[in-house]
């Protein structure tokens, strides 16, 4: 996964995680139609600022967990392979 792909999905999560609504209740656009709009573009920028970052974090704590081995969530864990996968191919 690459940086681009990162955004993508950290939006996505975030549009689930706020119900797929944005603060004036109009539904928010997938990842791809969001990061495709050139209107957009600004807000895109900074999603992908967030992923470089996320990357940076998680790669600066060597991407561990607080938790016992084998405990960890099922996002958790899904996540830590996208963040492994993002700094692998960049």
């Amino acid at each position: 996964m690459n940086i681009e792909k990162a955004a993508i999905e950290l939006y996505d999560t975030y549009c689930a995680a706020v119900g797929g609504r944005a603060w004036d209740g109009k539904p928010l656009p997938t990842g791809q139609q969001f990061f495709a709009d050139p209107a957009k573009q600004v807000q895109a920028e900074g999603w992908r600022a967030v992923a470089k970052r996320a990357t940076a974090l998680v790669t600066a704590v060597g991407g561990g967990t607080t938790r016992e081995p084998g405990t960890e969530s099922s996002t958790f864990k899904k996540a830590r392979a996208a963040v492994k996968e993002t700094t692998e191919q960049d």
